[in-house]
Protein backbone atom coordinates (compact mmCIF):
# COMPACT_ATOMS: atom_id res chain seq x y z
CA UNK A 1 0.00 0.00 0.00
CA UNK A 2 1.42 3.38 -1.02
CA UNK A 3 1.28 6.63 0.93
CA UNK A 4 -1.75 7.99 -0.92
CA UNK A 5 -3.67 4.76 -0.45
CA UNK A 6 -2.83 4.77 3.27
CA UNK A 7 -3.95 8.41 3.57
CA UNK A 8 -7.22 7.56 1.84
CA UNK A 9 -7.78 4.59 4.16
CA UNK A 10 -7.15 6.73 7.25
CA UNK A 11 -9.65 9.32 6.03
CA UNK A 12 -12.25 6.65 5.40
CA UNK A 13 -11.75 4.50 8.51
CA UNK A 14 -10.52 6.87 11.24
CA UNK A 15 -10.82 10.49 10.06
CA UNK A 16 -10.41 11.98 13.53
CA UNK A 17 -6.82 10.62 13.58
CA UNK A 18 -6.04 13.59 11.34
CA UNK A 19 -6.54 15.91 14.32
CA UNK A 20 -4.02 14.08 16.53
CA UNK A 21 -0.60 15.62 17.11
CA UNK A 22 2.80 13.96 17.45
CA UNK A 23 5.47 14.90 20.03
CA UNK A 24 6.39 17.99 17.97
CA UNK A 25 2.78 19.08 17.80
CA UNK A 26 2.48 18.19 14.12
CA UNK A 27 -0.71 16.74 12.69
CA UNK A 28 -0.62 14.50 9.61
CA UNK A 29 -1.56 17.61 7.60
CA UNK A 30 1.56 19.44 8.91
CA UNK A 31 3.77 16.49 7.94
CA UNK A 32 2.30 16.13 4.45
CA UNK A 33 2.47 19.90 3.84
CA UNK A 34 6.11 20.07 4.99
CA UNK A 35 7.03 17.22 2.64
CA UNK A 36 5.12 18.73 -0.28
CA UNK A 37 2.74 15.80 -0.72
CA UNK A 38 -0.02 17.73 -2.48
CA UNK A 39 -2.21 14.70 -3.21
CA UNK A 40 -2.07 13.61 0.43
CA UNK A 41 -2.83 17.10 1.77
CA UNK A 42 -5.78 17.27 -0.62
CA UNK A 43 -6.97 13.85 0.52
CA UNK A 44 -6.75 14.97 4.15
CA UNK A 45 -8.55 18.29 3.82
CA UNK A 46 -11.15 17.89 1.09
CA UNK A 47 -13.42 15.04 2.22
CA UNK A 48 -15.88 16.08 4.89
CA UNK A 49 -14.84 14.89 8.32
CA UNK A 50 -17.83 14.62 10.58
CA UNK A 51 -17.60 15.03 14.33
CA UNK A 52 -21.06 15.09 15.87
CA UNK A 53 -19.95 17.60 18.50
CA UNK A 54 -18.02 19.99 16.25
CA UNK A 55 -19.54 19.65 12.79
CA UNK A 56 -17.47 19.12 9.64
CA UNK A 57 -16.61 22.81 9.03
CA UNK A 58 -15.14 23.17 12.50
CA UNK A 59 -13.06 20.01 12.09
CA UNK A 60 -11.65 21.29 8.78
CA UNK A 61 -10.90 24.67 10.36
CA UNK A 62 -9.22 22.90 13.28
CA UNK A 63 -7.09 20.84 10.87
CA UNK A 64 -5.91 23.83 8.86
CA UNK A 65 -5.35 26.11 11.85
CA UNK A 66 -3.72 23.51 14.13
CA UNK A 67 -0.37 24.75 15.42
CA UNK A 68 2.70 22.71 16.19
CA UNK A 69 5.17 23.44 19.02
CA UNK A 70 6.64 26.46 17.22
CA UNK A 71 3.19 27.73 16.32
CA UNK A 72 3.32 26.80 12.64
CA UNK A 73 0.20 25.77 10.75
CA UNK A 74 0.28 23.45 7.74
CA UNK A 75 0.37 26.57 5.54
CA UNK A 76 3.48 27.81 7.38
CA UNK A 77 5.15 24.45 6.69
CA UNK A 78 4.22 24.48 3.00
CA UNK A 79 5.41 28.08 2.57
CA UNK A 80 8.64 27.53 4.51
CA UNK A 81 9.54 24.55 2.35
CA UNK A 82 8.56 26.06 -1.00
CA UNK A 83 5.57 23.83 -1.74
CA UNK A 84 3.38 26.19 -3.75
CA UNK A 85 0.72 23.69 -4.84
CA UNK A 86 0.12 22.65 -1.23
CA UNK A 87 0.02 26.27 -0.08
CA UNK A 88 -2.43 27.20 -2.84
CA UNK A 89 -4.77 24.34 -1.91
CA UNK A 90 -4.80 25.40 1.74
CA UNK A 91 -5.32 29.04 0.71
CA UNK A 92 -8.23 28.05 -1.53
CA UNK A 93 -9.96 26.39 1.41
CA UNK A 94 -8.97 28.92 4.10
CA UNK A 95 -7.76 32.23 2.60
CA UNK A 96 -7.45 33.91 6.00
CA UNK A 97 -4.87 31.34 7.12
CA UNK A 98 -2.19 33.40 5.35
CA UNK A 99 -2.44 35.97 8.13
CA UNK A 100 -2.00 33.53 11.03
CA UNK A 101 1.31 34.14 12.80
CA UNK A 102 3.47 31.57 14.58
CA UNK A 103 5.19 32.01 17.97
CA UNK A 104 7.88 34.14 16.33
CA UNK A 105 5.19 36.44 14.91
CA UNK A 106 5.78 35.27 11.33
CA UNK A 107 2.95 34.63 8.86
CA UNK A 108 3.04 32.05 6.04
CA UNK A 109 2.90 34.91 3.57
CA UNK A 110 6.10 36.37 5.04
CA UNK A 111 7.76 32.93 5.00
CA UNK A 112 6.95 32.54 1.31
CA UNK A 113 8.75 35.74 0.27
CA UNK A 114 12.38 34.51 0.54
CA UNK A 115 11.44 31.39 -1.42
CA UNK A 116 10.10 33.49 -4.31
CA UNK A 117 6.63 32.03 -3.96
CA UNK A 118 4.82 34.61 -6.01
CA UNK A 119 1.97 32.14 -6.64
CA UNK A 120 1.17 32.14 -2.92
CA UNK A 121 1.23 35.92 -2.83
CA UNK A 122 -1.06 36.06 -5.87
CA UNK A 123 -3.45 33.57 -4.21
CA UNK A 124 -3.68 35.80 -1.14
CA UNK A 125 -4.33 38.89 -3.24
CA UNK A 126 -6.95 37.00 -5.28
CA UNK A 127 -8.72 35.83 -2.13
CA UNK A 128 -9.15 39.45 -1.08
CA UNK A 129 -10.28 40.56 -4.54
CA UNK A 130 -7.11 42.56 -5.14
CA UNK A 131 -5.99 40.53 -8.15
CA UNK A 132 -7.89 38.78 -10.90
Amino acid sequence: MGHLELATAICRLQPLLLTRQNSKGDTPVHCAARAGHHAIVTTFVLPPIVDDELGEENVLFRLLRARNRVGNTALHEAALNGHQAVAQTIMFIDPDSAAVVNQAGVSPLYMAAPNGQTALHAAVLRSYGMLR
